[in-house]
């Protein structure tokens, strides 16, 4: 008896040890230890904390991270799915070394992994964002109308930001005539998403809980706030509203199958088409800026 017990007293550093190793970590966890291994050049841990599975195509977000520091912001859980406010800074505290964006979270086989795919359009797209807010000592009306969340290289930014430099009045006017106008199909967009919960409320009425029944109702009341907002353009009301819907996408996922599955697609295509108008928009932007 006396053996098993120094055994034990022994072996017991260990086995807790190893139960700290295996312990599953948390969402905000996870995202430490994985932006840290970014930032350290680890490609070995940020592929066993993210969803990326193949080395080669692991570029570093295309970004050097050599002396940034990593802090977080407010953490959103809502069943499968994670989201965190995540702001990056260098010790001058300059706004030139300044990245903020959101990290996404996806539980995998009972462990949390970081969503690569749309974490990496994340980073990439507030680059943009980032570039046009050290715009607005310019005085063009682009620098105070112009957002983006859409996927850009850097390369194609630094050209982009020389060239909105060099823009005249005429093309200024073109650019915020272009935002207006796709802020106007936005509005019409979230219109219809809208509608297609509202439906949703009405046809499962009898199968949906109360709770679900709160939830669906406090999401419209949100895409009509989005809606309102963006009857009057700006950096922030698009930039908001892009990432509600992100957001909303994700609660509407870990509600019940079996009532919303004949709904899903067709919210899944409409934040599809969503994106897709955002993107058209950056688009056309770049397009006057090159001429």
């Amino acid at each position: 008896m006396k053996k098993h017990f120094l055994l034990f007293f022994y072996l017991l550093p260990s086995l807790l040890l190893l139960s700290a190793c295996t312990a599953e970590k948390t969402p905000q966890e996870v995202a430490q230890v994985f932006w840290e291994s970014v930032i350290n050049n680890d490609t070995d841990e940020v592929l066993r904390y993210s969803t990326l599975t193949d080395a080669t195509k692991y570029d570093g977000f295309s970004k050097d991270w050599n002396g940034f520091q990593p802090s977080w912001g407010r953490v959103i859980i809502e069943g499968e799915r994670a989201n965190i406010v995540s702001e990056f800074s260098k010790p001058d505290n300059t706004n030139s070394h300044s990245r903020k964006f959101i990290t996404y979270l996806i539980r995998q086989n009972e462990e949390w992994k970081v969503d690569y795919a749309r974490t990496h359009e994340e980073v990439h797209g507030n680059v943009l964002t980032n570039l046009l807010g050290r715009l607005d000592q310019l005085g063009s009306n682009i620098a105070t109308q112009l957002s983006s969340t859409a996927k850009h290289l850097d390369a194609d930014l630094k050209r982009l930001s020389g060239e909105l430099e060099k823009l005249s009045d005429s093309l200024s006017q073109q650019a915020t005539q272009s935002v207006n106008k796709y802020a106007e199909i936005l509005r019409k967009s979230i219109k219809e998403f809208e509608e297609s919960l509202e439906r949703a409320l009405k046809e499962q009425d009898k199968n949906l809980s109360d709770d679900e029944k709160r939830e669906l109702n406090g999401i419209i009341a949100e895409l009509n706030k989005d809606r309102e907002n963006l009857s009057q353009p700006s950096i922030q009301s698009i930039s908001d509203s892009r990432k509600n819907v992100h957001l909303v996408q994700q609660r509407l996922e870990v509600m019940d199958n079996d009532v919303t599955k004949n709904y899903k697609d067709e919210w899944n295509d409409w934040e599809l088409k969503f994106e897709t108008n955002v993107n058209k928009m950056l688009e056309e932007l770049s397009d006057i800026a090159k001429r």
